[in-house]
C-alpha cells in the first residue's frame, strides 16, 4: 500500500505540474466544481458495502450478489442526480462552463457501479499487492488520458475524461483479478443487513465530505473560480503527503485490527500506530510549511504565487487530521462507526461556524484558518472516545 501511494501520488504531481502549465487556475476550479457535485452525491448516497464486508469474520460470498446490485443502483442514480443538478450548480456558482463538466462526469458513476465488490478482498486477506497493481493501472491510465487530452485541447474537460478512463480500466480489471465473481441476483435480507451497518457509515462520510468541501464552496460562491482554483491546489499540495500516510495506515489497520480479539493486544498495536503517524505526518507538515515557496514553484510554476500562505496554515491543518484519522480505524474495527459518525459531525459545526466570517475577513487564507478551527475541536471527542473503546 505503501508502494502504491508512492507511486500514485508521484503520478499526481507528475500530471499536476504538466497540467498546471496547460489548464489556467480558473479551469482547474471549474472541474473542481463538478467533483465537488460528484463526492457531495456520492457520499449522500454511500452504503458502507466495503466497511461491512471488511468487518465480517467469515466468507462474503453470499453477499456479493447483493452488494454488487446495490451499488449498480446507486450509480445509475447518482448519474441521474448529478444532470438534475446542472441549472442549480451552474446559477449558485455562476459558472455556466461547469455544465459540459458535470455532463461528462455524470458518466462516471454509472460505470463505477459495475466494479466487482469482490475486490474487497484484496484488504481484507491482506493481499495489499494485488490492490497495488489494480490502483495503479487505474491512476495510471487516468494520468495519461488527462495530460494527452490537456495537450490536444487545452481544456479542462481532459481532467474529466481522465478520471472517466480510470473508472472503466478499475471495471475490467476488478473482474479479471478476482475470481469472486457477482450476478445480479438481489436478497433483500442481506442488504438490510449491508444497510444497517451502513447508514453510520453514511452519516460519516456525508458529516466528513461535507466539513472537507464546505469551504471550497464558500470561496468558490464569494471569491470565484479563479480563487477556488488557487485553494484547492494549495489544499491538495499541503494535504496531500499527510493524507496518504493515514489513508496507507487507515485501510492495512482495520482488516488488522479486525483479526486481533485480544484487547490487550489491539491497544497495543494502536498505540505503536498512532506514535508512528504522528511521527511521519509531523515531519511531513514541518517540511511542507518550511518549503511552501518552493513547492509552489517547482510543481505549480509561475502564477500561482497566492496559494503559498494558504499552503502553509493547512500543513498544520493535515497533521491534525492524519492524527485524527488514526483512531477511525480503531472505532470501525471495533464497530463503533456512530463514533465516527458524531467526530465528522463537530468537525462540520466547527468549520460551518468559522469558514464564512474568516473568509469574508481574510480570503482564501481565512478559510484554511477555518479548517483547523474545525479539526482543533474534535480533539477532545476523539480522546474520550478512545478512552471508552477498551472499557466495554
Amino acid at each position: 500500500m505503501g508502494a502504491f501511494r508512492v507511486v500514485s501520488r508521484g503520478m499526481s504531481f507528475l500530471r499536476t505540474a504538466i497540467l498546471a502549465r496547460i489548464l489556467s487556475p480558473e479551469q482547474f476550479g471549474t472541474y473542481g466544481i463538478g467533483l465537488l457535485v460528484l463526492a457531495l452525491l456520492e457520499v449522500f448516497t454511500e452504503t458502507g458495502i466495503n466497511v461491512f464486508l471488511v468487518q465480517q469474520k467469515g466468507k462474503i460470498d453470499k453477499y456479493v450478489n447483493t452488494s454488487w446490485v446495490i451499488s449498480i443502483v446507486r450509480g445509475v442514480l447518482i448519474s441521474l442526480l448529478t444532470l438534475l443538478s446542472i441549472p442549480l450548480v451552474t446559477s449558485f456558482f455562476r459558472e455556466p462552463g461547469a455544465q459540459s463538466i458535470l455532463i461528462v462526469i455524470s458518466m462516471v458513476p454509472v460505470f463505477r457501479g459495475f466494479i466487482n465488490p469482490g475486490i474487497v478482498l484484496f484488504q481484507k486477506d491482506l493481499r495489499f499487492s494485488m490492490d497495488f497493481l489494480l490502483q495503479t493501472a487505474r491512476f495510471g491510465v487516468d494520468t495519461v488520458v488527462a495530460i494527452m487530452v490537456a495537450r490536444a485541447t487545452e481544456s479542462e474537460l481532459a481532467l474529466a475524461w481522465g478520471l472517466m478512463a480510470g473508472v472503466v480500466t478499475e471495471v475490467v480489471l476488478s473482474h479479471a483479478m478476482v475470481s469472486l465473481r457477482p450476478r445480479l441476483s438481489f436478497d433483500a435480507k442481506k442488504a438490510r443487513q449491508i444497510i444497517g451497518t451502513g447508514k453510520w457509515v453514511t452519516g460519516a462520510g456525508i458529516f466528513d465530505w461535507s466539513s472537507q468541501n464546505a469551504d471550497d464552496a464558500v470561496v468558490g460562491r464569494f471569491l470565484g473560480t479563479s480563487s477556488l482554483g488557487f485553494y484547492q491546489m494549495a489544499y491538495k499540495l499541503s494535504t496531500l503527503p499527510i493524507r496518504e500516510i493515514t489513508q496507507v495506515v487507515g485501510r492495512v489497520t482495520l482488516p488488522v485490527y479486525v483479526k486481533i480479539a485480544n484487547k490487550a493486544r489491539l491497544k497495543c498495536a494502536f498505540i505503536k500506530t498512532l506514535a508512528s503517524v504522528t511521527l511521519l505526518s509531523g515531519l511531513a507538515s514541518v517540511a511542507i510549511f518550511l518549503f511552501a515557496e518552493t513547492l509552489v514553484s517547482v510543481i505549480l510554476g509561475p502564477g500561482w504565487e497566492p496559494a503559498v500562505p494558504v499552503v502553509r496554515v493547512l500543513a498544520l491543518f493535515g497533521f491534525i487530521r492524519a492524527v485524527i484519522g488514526v483512531f477511525y480505524a480503531l472505532f470501525l474495527a471495533t464497530k463503533k462507526e456512530r463514533w465516527v459518525t458524531l467526530v465528522t459531525m463537530v468537525e462540520l459545526v466547527g468549520l460551518l461556524a468559522t469558514v464564512v466570517p474568516l473568509t469574508a475577513r481574510f480570503g482564501i487564507i481565512g478559510a484554511a484558518y477555518a479548517a483547523i478551527v474545525s479539526a482543533v475541536v474534535t480533539v477532545p471527542f476523539v480522546v474520550y472516545f478512545y478512552t471508552q473503546s477498551f472499557d466495554e
